[in-house]
């Protein structure tokens, strides 16, 4: 049985078929790693992207919050009528409230998109 299958393999149908079989195997393995390696890709894209949009976000709460400080800062250093003032102190202390009340999460945010083991 043995020599039978030994004169099989060392025949030209045997090689093609034996041939065959370890370049399917290896396209398998190679487009297997091809594929991990995309996902990986993929999620690390998305990462940055979220990370991004998360700079940004931050970036424009913060901007509005200094900018409505400064303006209260300008309106005194301005003398400006008392209504006047009144109406700008009365934005900055809607941003600041709604400052405060998106800075936890976006605290929380931050240490996750930005922690030690997320970012390589």
């Amino acid at each position: 049985m043995s020599a039978r299958f030994t004169a099989f393999l060392n025949s030209s149908l045997g090689l093609l078929l034996t041939g065959s079989l370890i370049g399917a195997a290896g396209l398998f393995t190679w487009q297997r790693q091809d594929w991990l390696f995309k996902e990986k890709y993929l999620r690390s894209q998305a990462m940055v992207d979220h990370r991004l949009n998360l700079v940004e976000q931050v970036n424009r709460e913060t901007g509005r919050f200094v900018a409505a400080a400064d303006n209260v800062i300008n309106a005194y250093f301005k003398r400006v009528p008392d209504k006047q003032r009144d109406e700008v102190t009365l934005a900055y202390n809607t941003e600041q409230t709604q400052w405060f009340g998106s800075y936890g999460s976006l605290q929380a945010m931050l240490r996750f998109y930005f922690s030690r083991e997320g970012c390589h």
